[in-house]
C-alpha cells in the first residue's frame, strides 16, 4: 500500500479544529459546546453543561472565572488571566442540588481562542468521594428527559 499526500481536494466540507474553534463564541449554547466536547477526545467521564462562577486560587491570587462544562474528572473554564498547564488551583464551587466544595485541581490542556478568554481544562486531584457522588449525579440527570409516557 502506497502513501499519498493529503491535498486540498481530500479535506473539501472537513472542518479542521482550528477553523471550528474560531467561530466558538462564549455565549454558545450546549449543542455547540458537546461539538467541542468531541474535539478532546480521550474522556474518561462524561461532562455535562455548567455555567456558573468557580473561585481559583492560583500563585496567591483568588480569582472568580466562568465554568463552561463540569464532570467528575474536572472543569471546562474560562480564564482571562496567564496560566500554564501542569498548574495548580484550588477551586471553589456549588454542584447544583448539592453542596459546596473546595478542591485541588491541575491545568490539564489550554485553547487559546482569538479575541476571547481561554478555555482551560482542569482535572480534580484527590476528589472527595461525596464531592465525586454529587457530581456524577448532576451529570446523570438529564436536562431534557424526553416526552413522558
Amino acid at each position: 500500500m502506497s502513501r499519498r499526500e493529503t491535498t486540498d481536494q481530500d479535506l473539501k466540507g472537513v472542518l479542521l479544529p482550528n477553523e471550528f474553534l474560531q467561530g466558538f463564541s462564549k455565549n454558545s449554547d450546549p449543542k455547540i459546546l458537546s461539538q467541542l466536547d468531541g474535539y478532546k477526545t480521550n474522556r474518561r467521564v462524561p461532562r455535562r453543561f455548567y455555567r456558573q462562577l468557580v473561585g481559583c486560587l492560583s500563585r496567591g491570587t483568588y480569582r472568580l472565572s466562568h465554568s463552561i462544562q463540569m464532570g467528575e474528572g474536572g472543569l471546562l473554564l474560562e480564564l482571562d488571566w496567564p496560566i500554564k498547564e501542569n498548574d495548580s488551583l484550588v477551586l471553589t464551587f456549588k454542584v447544583p442540588m448539592g453542596s459546596y466544595w473546595v478542591v485541588r485541581a491541575r491545568v490539564q490542556y489550554l485553547l487559546a481562542l482569538p479575541k476571547e478568554a481561554k478555555k482551560v481544562g482542569v482535572t480534580f486531584e484527590g476528589l472527595d468521594f461525596q464531592a465525586r457522588r454529587e457530581i456524577r449525579n448532576f451529570v446523570a440527570v438529564s436536562s431534557n428527559p424526553g416526552p413522558r409516557k
